[in-house]
């Protein structure tokens, strides 16, 4: 299983997230900026991701997050 999932969710469905199994909560509705930055904090810490899924974010913000 996964050490630590990371999930990027609104507020209203922070909890549903919570109980698929997200450790982490991002609140995407606070824009791509606070995403950028909440990740690599994130990855500072506990280290790079083994896999990312994402089924709707803008391909430019995905290769961003290539360079932490």
């Amino acid at each position: 299983g996964a050490k630590t999932v990371l999930a990027t969710c609104s507020p209203k469905s922070a909890a549903k997230a919570k109980e698929y199994g997200a450790d982490v909560i991002v609140d995407y509705t606070k824009g791509a900026e606070h995403e950028y930055k909440e990740i690599t904090e994130f990855v500072k810490k506990n280290g790079k991701f083994d896999l990312i899924f994402d089924s709707c974010r803008d391909p430019v913000f995905m290769g961003r997050l290539k360079d932490v």
